[in-house]
């Protein structure tokens, strides 16, 4: 009598971890998906380098304080 009742105990855990197995098989929808997620990983962690309008913010600031200086040289002459 136990043997009967745990025969389908035993199939009905084999198909719910058969289930659960598949489940975690891929959380993302398409490649596209999961691309851009790995691509903003490798970004935090800084795979690529910093972004480009960091460098574009420096030679902006390098060339206004140059402009500010050869319009200031005239004033001090």
């Amino acid at each position: 009598m136990a043997d009967a009742s745990l025969h389908p105990a035993l199939q009905a855990l084999a198909h719910d971890a058969e289930r659960a197995g598949s489940a975690m098989g891929c959380r993302y929808f398409s490649s596209d998906e999961y691309e851009h997620a790995l691509i903003a990983e490798r970004r935090r962690a800084g795979a690529y380098g910093p972004p480009l309008w960091r460098h574009a913010r420096a030679w902006i600031a390098c060339l206004m304080a140059g402009a500010a200086a050869l319009i200031a040289l005239p004033l001090v002459w």
